[in-house]
Protein backbone atom coordinates (compact mmCIF):
# COMPACT_ATOMS: atom_id res chain seq x y z
CA UNK A 1 0.00 0.00 0.00
CA UNK A 2 2.73 1.72 0.82
CA UNK A 3 4.35 2.05 -2.69
CA UNK A 4 1.05 2.62 -4.06
CA UNK A 5 0.58 5.91 -1.66
CA UNK A 6 4.28 6.76 -3.13
CA UNK A 7 2.98 6.31 -6.60
CA UNK A 8 0.11 7.86 -6.80
CA UNK A 9 1.46 11.05 -4.66
CA UNK A 10 4.22 11.86 -7.28
CA UNK A 11 1.74 11.63 -10.07
CA UNK A 12 -0.93 14.13 -8.28
CA UNK A 13 1.84 16.86 -8.09
CA UNK A 14 3.58 16.47 -11.24
CA UNK A 15 6.92 15.79 -10.05
CA UNK A 16 7.30 18.85 -8.10
CA UNK A 17 10.60 18.18 -7.10
CA UNK A 18 12.73 16.95 -3.91
CA UNK A 19 10.21 17.70 -1.48
CA UNK A 20 7.41 15.72 -2.99
CA UNK A 21 9.79 12.96 -3.61
CA UNK A 22 10.90 12.75 0.01
CA UNK A 23 7.01 13.34 1.18
CA UNK A 24 6.35 10.60 -0.99
CA UNK A 25 9.16 8.11 0.59
CA UNK A 26 8.93 9.02 4.01
CA UNK A 27 6.69 6.24 5.43
CA UNK A 28 7.64 3.81 2.56
CA UNK A 29 9.28 0.84 4.54
CA UNK A 30 12.94 -0.11 4.06
CA UNK A 31 12.94 -3.36 2.61
CA UNK A 32 10.69 -1.55 -0.51
CA UNK A 33 11.87 1.49 -0.69
CA UNK A 34 14.07 0.67 -3.86
CA UNK A 35 10.51 -0.86 -5.71
CA UNK A 36 8.92 2.29 -4.43
CA UNK A 37 11.55 4.61 -5.63
CA UNK A 38 11.54 2.82 -8.87
CA UNK A 39 7.72 3.05 -9.52
CA UNK A 40 8.04 6.48 -8.19
CA UNK A 41 10.68 7.23 -10.80
CA UNK A 42 8.93 4.98 -13.65
CA UNK A 43 5.32 7.30 -12.77
CA UNK A 44 7.39 10.29 -13.46
CA UNK A 45 9.36 9.42 -16.50
CA UNK A 46 5.74 8.31 -18.10
CA UNK A 47 3.84 11.41 -17.05
CA UNK A 48 6.43 13.47 -18.69
CA UNK A 49 6.40 11.26 -22.17
CA UNK A 50 2.40 11.78 -22.38
CA UNK A 51 2.50 14.97 -21.45
CA UNK A 52 4.96 15.44 -24.59
CA UNK A 53 2.81 13.30 -26.85
CA UNK A 54 -0.18 15.13 -25.80
CA UNK A 55 1.18 18.25 -26.50
CA UNK A 56 3.04 17.08 -29.76
CA UNK A 57 -0.63 15.78 -31.07
CA UNK A 58 -2.26 19.38 -30.22
CA UNK A 59 0.27 20.98 -31.99
CA UNK A 60 0.40 18.81 -34.78
CA UNK A 61 -3.57 19.23 -35.13
CA UNK A 62 -3.04 23.57 -35.45
CA UNK A 63 -0.61 23.37 -37.58
CA UNK A 64 -1.93 21.03 -39.64
CA UNK A 65 -5.57 23.03 -39.99
CA UNK A 66 -4.14 25.81 -41.75
CA UNK A 67 -3.47 29.11 -41.09
CA UNK A 68 -5.99 31.31 -39.15
CA UNK A 69 -7.91 33.91 -40.79
CA UNK A 70 -6.04 36.46 -38.34
CA UNK A 71 -2.63 34.83 -40.17
CA UNK A 72 -4.19 35.94 -43.71
CA UNK A 73 -5.55 38.78 -42.96
CA UNK A 74 -8.79 37.41 -44.81
CA UNK A 75 -12.60 36.88 -43.38
CA UNK A 76 -14.09 33.69 -44.67
CA UNK A 77 -16.51 34.16 -47.60
CA UNK A 78 -16.75 35.39 -51.00
CA UNK A 79 -15.04 38.78 -51.55
CA UNK A 80 -17.00 42.13 -53.08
Amino acid sequence: MEVLVAVVGHARHGGGGVSVSITAMADVREDIAGVASGLMTTGHETGAALGVAVLSAIASAVAMSGPSQAATGRASGPRR
